[in-house]
């Protein structure tokens, strides 16, 4: 019952996937076991696939060994018969016909779109490559920002500093920022308030 139910499961995350188009996720859970032939509520992926004229999917499902001629969904039609339902019924071209049908036809469309994936691939590993050395240097003016705050802070206000931020803090700010000897800071400083407390405090 418990194996029914996670293969059910299996199922209709497969079929959400194919559904969405998406090949990424349809690949992985693939070279993870699922069966290119998985029945959920009566359908099955290349069913879909094809219904749905998605060529890149079908071609792919197949490609995997999906059956094209063997199995049939819920109205007792095969991936092939719907097909070729859809070609009679509308202007499509038989594009999908040949997916299901003709080996040598699929290979070629395989190798096509082997080649279109790998150029995206490449293209959104380019991208985040290219992006990287902006989120650094957005990482540094966040982090350069925070530190002149913090600085504002125990320049002009030190008591609610002394009052806010761990000592330690400070101890690093102190050893860090030339900004924390400003005349002003020493002016406010006492024994008790001030520099002078924070001093005290570290």
């Amino acid at each position: 019952r418990v194996i029914s139910v996670v293969m059910d499961v299996t199922a209709f995350h497969f079929i959400q996937a194919v559904e969405r188009g998406d090949i990424s996720s349809v690949s992985k859970a693939l070279k993870k076991g699922t069966s290119p032939d998985c029945r959920y509520a009566g359908t099955h992926p290349l069913h879909i696939a094809v219904e749905s004229g998605n060529l890149d999917m079908a071609a792919f499902l197949v490609h995997w060994g999906a059956k094209a001629t063997q199995i049939k969904d819920a109205s007792d039609r095969t991936a092939l018969q719907i097909a070729e339902q859809r070609k009679r019924e509308s202007s499509e071209d038989d594009t999908m016909v040949k997916l299901l049908s003709d080996k040598d036809f699929l290979q070629q469309y395989i190798n096509t779109l082997q080649q279109k994936l790998q150029a995206e691939h490449d293209d959104v590993s380019s991208r985040r490559r290219a992006s990287f050395p902006k989120q650094v240097a957005l990482l540094f003016f966040v982090l350069l920002l925070t530190l002149v705050i913090l600085h504002v802070v125990v320049v002009f206000a030190p008591e609610t500093a002394q009052s806010l931020l761990p000592p330690k803090l400070l101890s690093d700010l102190q050893l860090l920022s030339p900004f924390l000897e400003h005349p002003l800071l020493a002016a406010k400083a006492s024994p008790g308030s001030g520099r002078g407390a924070v001093e005290a405090e570290l």
